[in-house]
């Protein structure tokens, strides 16, 4: 009898940990988010406002951009390419994720002074589940940004 019960408790200990293993196989977005930034920046001002444009590398777990503070920035705000603001911006594990001219881009307004080309932001980019990330974004023309796009 007591061979019995040990068998059995030795049987369903083995099926938990391949039922665990398979579960997290199943969920890889799950993990540590991997996040990098890079082609970061900003338009020349227009009125105002401008847009900040970056790419996302993430090969990791999902995460989500939070918030961004931009230095002379007063109001920073996500949107997509309809203009509608965000709480977040969904980055997928595994996945890059580009903020570009007409999609989704980073709303800059309430600024400190006109953004000219040939000059920088500094960045601080604030996740759910990663670290912030300082980037710095150059500001570009718009006949630069359309060079950049259309090559």
């Amino acid at each position: 009898m007591k061979t019995r019960s040990a068998s059995a408790a030795v049987v369903a200990a083995l099926i938990a940990v391949l039922v665990g293993v398979f579960v997290l196989r199943q969920a890889p977005s799950e993990g540590t988010p991997h996040v990098s930034v890079t082609d970061v920046y900003a338009s020349e001002t227009a009125g105002d406002a401008s847009s900040m444009y970056m790419t996302f590398d993430n090969s990791g777990g999902s995460d989500d951009l939070v918030a961004v503070i931009v230095t002379g920035v007063g109001q920073v705000s996500i949107h997509d390419a309809d203009m509608r603001p965000h709480d977040h911006l969904r980055l997928k594990g595994h996945h890059t994720t580009k903020l570009a001219p007409a999609g989704g881009h980073i709303m800059l307004e309430s600024l400190s002074s006109p953004l000219r080309p040939g000059t920088q932001l500094d960045v601080r980019l604030m996740f759910k589940r990663s670290a912030p990330i300082e980037v710095t974004a150059d500001v570009l023309s718009y006949d630069q940004i359309n060079q950049k796009i259309s090559s």
